[in-house]
């Protein structure tokens, strides 16, 4: 059952929000010959993009673009890692190293098993890379690889998040896995089953973008997760980037979005995109990047995209609950209306007639405000159901008919 996470309908007097005007727009970048800019990051006063044909650089922050294939036997750039002056280029025929900003590259596949590299992640001296065969290790800069694949059950690898103590990797269709930064063995998280393209994280947030259910996020190290979809017209969600406490969404056909509020609410940030395929996002120094299918680079300033202080409503709740969800009984969608008039943790759960625990819709802390939370219970049976809405010492228990 996929639940549409919440929406605010009214929020304190210190929320933050988007400010978009006419003027704020994203600008295309000089001019890359290729088809889909596959990977974007900076190293230095360089930018590099990674592409089907392969490597281009830009010393001028996108004007103009050089490319920097020399030694690179294999052009179809997916990745690439930063580690001291080196720059590592993951390709689907190996790994790449640079230690001149990218001027001549040296194959070092030395303990690979397969070739076809997908991503990277750099954790103090370890070098990972992800590949269609799991995930392999470094510890010398890259000069050997070492297979660490204990209890990953999937071992498609579409990308990497780093927290301080851990590694998250994202899989094709089985969901996200965890590892402890120099450890061997991996354990399955909350996150089971889905196709995740991309990972990213934000303070103790995690969050994973997958091909076809939308953005998920944890608070609890991946023990749980929750869908967090609101504003976003489709659930194709290719890549993901953090900037202070902005997140941003490349998606497959609608372009980039952003949230401001930990992925409860999105909002587009289209202005000026002409191509809205997005494979690649990157924040650089004051800017944010968007890789496209059409080999564009796009560049738009961060703080065309800054938060501010805004009321956005006349009056807070008082009180707690005052909950209702309409309509009721419905058939396959309802919307659940609840105040809270001081910060809190709230939980939102449904229930059956028998107490079984059928969806967790909220499960996080909020600011005060009024809030939408809608239920789709396109795969819950007719009958009755309960939702219990707990915020701090507050409970309270309302009734759901479901009718199919």
């Amino acid at each position: 059952m996929k639940i549409a996470l919440l929406s605010f309908c009214c929020v304190v007097m210190t929320a933050v929000v988007n400010i978009n005007t006419i003027f704020a727009q994203w600008v295309q970048t000089g001019s890359i010959n290729t088809d889909i800019v596959m990977s974007l990051v900076a190293s230095g006063n360089n930018i590099y993009a990674g592409t089907i044909d392969g490597v281009f650089r830009s010393a001028d922050n996108g004007t103009s673009w050089t490319s920097v294939n020399s030694g690179l036997t294999n052009t179809f750039v997916t990745s690439f890692a930063v580690s001291g002056n080196h720059i590592f280029a993951g390709t689907i025929g190996g790994i790449f190293r640079s230690a001149d900003n990218g001027a001549n590259w040296t194959e070092i596949n030395n303990g690979l098993t397969t070739t076809s590299i997908t991503s990277f992640a750099v954790s103090g001296n370890n070098i990972y890379a992800g590949t269609e065969d799991g995930v392999f290790r470094s510890t010398d800069n890259g000069a050997n690889w070492t297979e660490i694949n204990n209890g990953l059950t999937k071992t498609y690898i579409m990308c990497f998040a780093v927290t301080s103590n851990n590694i998250f990797v994202g899989t094709a269709f089985g969901g996200v896995y965890q590892l402890t930064d120099g450890g061997t063995n991996w354990t399955k998280t909350g996150l089971t089953g889905t196709d995740v393209q991309s990972l990213a994280v934000s303070g103790n947030s995690i969050y994973a973008g997958t091909e076809d259910d939308g953005i998920f996020y944890s608070t609890n190290k991946g023990a749980s997760w929750a869908n967090i979809n609101f504003g976003l017209p489709e659930s194709s969600i290719m890549t993901l980037a953090t900037s202070g406490g902005n997140i941003f969404a490349g998606t497959l056909t609608s372009g980039v979005f952003s949230s401001t509020d930990n992925g409860a609410n999105w909002t587009e940030i289209n202005n000026g995109l002409t191509d809205k395929s997005i494979f690649s996002l990157a924040v650089i120094g004051g800017n944010i990047f968007a890789g496209t299918g059409r080999g564009i680079v796009w560049r738009r300033s961060l703080s065309e995209l800054a938060t501010s202080a805004e009321n956005i409503c006349a009056e807070l709740p008082t009180d707690f609950g005052g909950s209702t969800n309409y309509p009721n009984p419905f058939y396959t969608a309802t919307t659940i209306s609840f105040n809270i008039p001081s910060e809190a943790f709230v939980s939102l759960k449904i229930f059956d007639a028998t107490d079984r625990e059928v969806s967790v819709l909220v499960s996080r802390k909020l600011p005060a405000g009024k809030y939408d939370q809608q239920l789709n219970a396109a795969d819950l049976p007719s009958g009755v159901y309960f939702y219990r809405l707990q915020a701090g010492t507050f409970v309270e228990t309302k009734k759901l008919v479901v009718l199919k």
